[in-house]
């Protein structure tokens, strides 16, 4: 994952991605992405924070137009591709918490095809009883997907994705069946999500 630091031209493309399972709100800057949400609610939270800090710097909506971006969300989401090669931008992941900075980086060491429980991403942080305060940092998270926090489940079920939990689960079985493991009922152990506790 490229990472490149904010330019000192403020000028930002929002894009708006409708895919036939989900839609995907996005905002990028010089093809750097500052912002990618499943949840529209969080997308006009980060559009209002960039206009209040910026003034008028975000371009009309893109909704047909090739980008980098669209390239790799539609190989993504066809199964075609399993991790983005996108730099970002910077500017909402300085705004974490270093608490939430640490859960954010944990999220890119969980391959495509595999889940983590939010107990074991806490543990990986050096705080073993944070499992909820986790799953606060993933609700947070300004990339989804792109740093994957929809790979984080409950010890028991699911858990939560600030773009619903059909999404979430789609996304899971798209992963699990295009990285060649069996798809089977439920989630975490008995579902064939390897999870490490």
């Amino acid at each position: 994952m490229a990472i490149l630091m904010l330019s000192k031209e403020y000028f930002f493309t929002e894009i708006i991605y409708q895919h036939h399972t989900c839609t995907i709100y996005s905002i990028t800057l010089a093809n750097k992405v500052v912002h990618l949400t499943f949840s529209h609610e969080q997308h006009l939270h980060a559009v209002t924070l960039l206009r209040s800090t910026y003034g008028n710097c975000i371009s009309n909506k893109q909704t047909d137009q090739y980008s980098p971006l669209i390239g790799q969300l539609e190989e993504y989401l066809t199964g075609r591709r399993q991790k983005f090669a996108l730099p970002l931008a910077l500017l909402f992941l300085r705004r974490g918490t270093p608490f939430q900075q640490q859960v954010w980086q944990q999220l890119d060491h969980i391959p495509y095809g595999k889940t983590r429980t939010y107990g074991c991403l806490a543990t990986a942080i050096g705080a073993p009883k944070a499992a909820r305060a986790v799953g606060q940092a993933l609700n947070s998270n300004p990339i989804a997907l792109i740093i994957p926090c929809h790979r984080v489940v409950a010890a028991q079920g699911l858990g939560g994705f600030s773009g619903g939990v059909a999404i979430k689960e789609w996304l899971l079985r798209l992963e699990k069946k295009k990285a060649g493991g069996e798809e089977k009922q439920g989630w975490a152990n008995n579902a064939g999500l390897t999870t490490d506790r």
